[in-house]
Parts: C-alpha cells; structure tokens; sequence
C-alpha cells in the first residue's frame, strides 16, 4: 500500500517521532513509521526499501542521535534514489555532519527546538499538505521479473509453453500432404512467383512507416516516462523548499533551491510553465533581499540584486531611487566621526 509520507529518525527519538506521526495522520496524511508497519514475518531492510519506494515524502526527525544513526543514513540514500522530497524537522540546534550532510545539502529546514512541540508540528503538517498535492500520486512500482510467479516475457512464456510435451506437440508445425504434379503447373508456379514478389513489394513500403510509427510511440513513452515523472517532482519539491525559505527570510537558501530548479531538465511540455514560475519567484526574491540590503546600507549588493529582478520581469523599481542607489554605491564610504 503507497503512504504518503515515510518517517525517518533515531530510535532514541521515538517519542518525537510518534507525535509527528499522529499529528500528520489526524491529518489525513498515510504515514509509514517503523516499527508499527514493519509487516510480521517481513525483513526489516525489504520493509524499509519497499515503504521509502512507495512514499512520496521523507520525513527526517534530526538530532544529533539521527545525525551519527548508520541506518538513517541508508534511509536517506534510498529516498535521494527514488527522488523523494526530503524535509528535516530539526529538534536539536546543530548542524548535519558526514553522510547527512551530503543528503541534506540545499534542504530547507524545519525547527522545532523551541516549544511546544504541537506548534511545530501542526507547521509541519501545513508545510506538507501542498507540497503533496505538487509531487502527486507515486506509481506502483514491482521489481522486474516478478509478475505473481509467471514468465516476465514472451520468451520465457514460449519456453514455459514447451517445457511440456502435450504443448510441445501442439506448437510442432503439422505436415503438409504431398502434391503431385498437375500438367500446368510450371505456369502455377509462375504466377505464384509473381504473387510472392508483389508482397515483397508490399512489406517494403509498409515496414519503414511501422518503423516510423514505432519511434514515435517510444519518443511519446519516454516524454511521460517515470524519469520524467519524478524530475517534475523534484522540481516542484525544489520550489517549495525555496517559497518556504523565503518565507522564512532565508534569501540564500531560496536562491538556491530556485537555481537547482531551474537546472533540471523536465518534459518540454512543461518546462515553458514551470521555468515562468521560478522566474518569478527568483524575482521575488532578489527584490525583497535587494530592498533589505539597501535599508542596511549595502548599497552595491542591493543594485545588483534589483536589478537582477528586474531583468527577470520583478517589480520595477523607479530609476531615480535606482540611481541615487548606485551614486551611493560608488561615493567613498564615511570615515567615522571624532569625538571632540
């Protein structure tokens, strides 16, 4: 069964774990949390692949139990591998180290070291009901060649058609009857011939534009291909981490999650719209951090950050409050004054 969410934290953060769980399902949101789904008689490392594969967002409870945790780490490389949205609720005021590091590079996070803890976690599940309905529904996905116990392909099922001897009998060609010779039958045979190179002629013609009508369905299948599917979910996943930094007043975390956006390629029939989006937002962002330096003085940073939203179709500033920016920009700065 597909959940929503997949929960991921150190054993010596259980107790924080259940809470989010519960809050996320009262909710409406599935979520997977070992070891209560953990199915009886089931591996412990299938459980945990099949789960994370079946999810569509990770969530890490980190601490610094979490951060030095082996298995968390093996969580966090198999939602990378099927491209799950990752969001770190972070219950500790440290900084991820080693493996988790590299995992959670460009992530957003989400903090949760003040109380009460309720408030966070009614955040969390406000941050994730969104983003959900931007990543959409995961496939079900079955290993290759397990299709209930049957042959995985035509070959093996011919194979497993003639493994017996009824079958094998049944699919050896039956004998023709002898022909014997009729008084035209150089004549017959001619005509036959002539039969037989008018349907050579035929699969001439007819084999190229199967040929080109094969091409074409699998350039179809590849452009609505999983692949596809789950880079438009990292996208969307990358704009959502950058929409909650900004909010957050993290300007440089949502610069790059935009950035990170804006480098995937996605389905052409989407890139168009989804580009605009992050356009926008990158505008968005560069004018609120352009009109925060200036306030603080920074006045060379902010003209370039103004002017990059502009270019990106931001908010047009007035050019004369531009220009006295730059004249500012360019004076010398003020040598302090003395106390006489």
């Amino acid at each position: 069964m597909a959940h929503d969410v997949f929960i991921s934290y150190s054993v010596k953060d259980k107790a924080v774990a259940d809470a989010v769980c519960a809050t996320l399902e009262a909710g409406g949101l599935r979520c997977w949390i070992a070891p209560r789904d953990v199915k009886p008689g089931g591996t412990w490392a299938q459980e945990i692949v099949q789960a994370i594969g079946g999810s569509r967002v990770l969530v890490l409870i980190f601490s610094s139990h979490s951060d030095n945790s082996e298995m968390v780490n093996r969580e966090l490389d198999i939602a990378t591998d099927c491209r799950l949205a990752i969001i770190p609720f972070r219950i500790e005021g440290i900084t991820p180290s080693g493996e988790t590091r590299f995992y959670l590079a460009g992530k957003h996070w989400l903090d949760a070291m003040t109380p009460p803890l309720e408030q966070h976690l009614e955040t969390l599940t406000a941050a994730l009901q969104p983003l959900l309905h931007l990543v959409g529904p995961r496939e079900e996905e079955g290993r290759p060649g397990e299709r209930g116990g049957k042959p995985s392909g035509p070959l093996e099922e011919k194979v497993a058609a003639l493994s017996t001897p009824e079958s094998a009998a049944a699919a050896a060609p039956a004998r023709s009857p002898r022909i014997e010779p009729q008084p035209h039958a150089a004549i017959d045979a001619k005509s036959g011939e002539r039969k037989f190179k008018l349907k050579q002629w035929h699969y001439l013609v007819l084999l190229p534009v199967l040929g080109i009508i094969i091409i074409l369905l699998l350039v179809l299948f590849l452009l609505d291909s999983p692949a596809q599917k789950a880079k438009f979910a990292y996208v969307r996943s990358c704009m959502m981490n950058a929409e909650l930094a900004l909010q957050a007043g993290d300007f440089t975390h949502a610069i790059s999650n935009y950035e990170m956006a804006l480098r995937e390629n996605v389905d052409p029939k989407y890139a168009s719209e989804l580009h605009a989006q992050i356009q926008s937002g990158l505008a968005e962002v560069y004018y609120r951090r352009g009109m925060k330096l200036q306030g603080q003085g920074e006045f060379k940073q902010a003209v370039e950050d103004l002017e990059k939203s502009a270019s990106l179709g931001g908010v047009s500033v007035d050019p004369g409050f531009l220009a006295d920016l730059k004249k500012a920009a360019a004076a010398p700065p003020q040598p302090p004054a003395r106390n006489k």
